[in-house]
């Protein structure tokens, strides 16, 4: 749930940072073309709207885990990008976290994952030259510091 969470933020300051935003719109996630690590529960669904709301960036996020649990998570930040910290009801999983956005271009970024000045992980965002769909590669160590690397696809509505 953690990492799914941290998808939300990574595909909303994507979209923060361009005027023809290629991340907003509604992103649905496709469990056939994503790929975990052996174990690694995958989530049965995950939808993420991705809005600008004046000179902020909205991401509302629902999910359901492999398990049957349901989330949901709203974050607004400043379109120029920059530091960011969820805001609003924060699951002690992602609870103290601060991401830092690179743009590389409009269509790629990379996301780093900090918390208690250490980081967590890196998420590689590329959004397909059409715009519909999303690539993300996530590299980082789990809650037992062993390394991980999952790639998340996700498809535009």
């Amino acid at each position: 749930m953690r990492k799914l969470m941290l998808l939300v933020v990574v595909l909303g300051l994507a979209g923060s940072l361009w005027a023809t935003d290629p991340h907003l719109g509604t992103w649905k996630f496709n469990a056939a073309q994503s790929k975990y690590p052996p174990g690694q529960p995958v989530p049965k669904e995950a939808t993420f709207v991705i809005r600008a709301a004046g000179d902020q960036i909205e991401v509302t996020a629902t999910w359901t885990e492999a398990n049957g649990t349901t989330g949901s998570l709203k974050s607004t930040y400043p379109q120029e990008g920059g530091l960011h910290k969820w805001v609003g009801p924060v699951p002690a999983a992602v609870a103290g976290e601060i991401l830092v956005t690179t743009v590389v271009t409009p269509y790629e970024l990379y996301e780093t994952v900090l918390k208690d000045g250490k980081q967590q992980q890196v998420n590689h965002v590329v959004i397909s030259k059409d715009g519909k769909t999303t690539h993300e590669t996530v590299k980082g160590k789990n809650a037992q510091g062993k390394p991980f690397e999952e790639l998340r696809v996700f498809e535009k509505q």
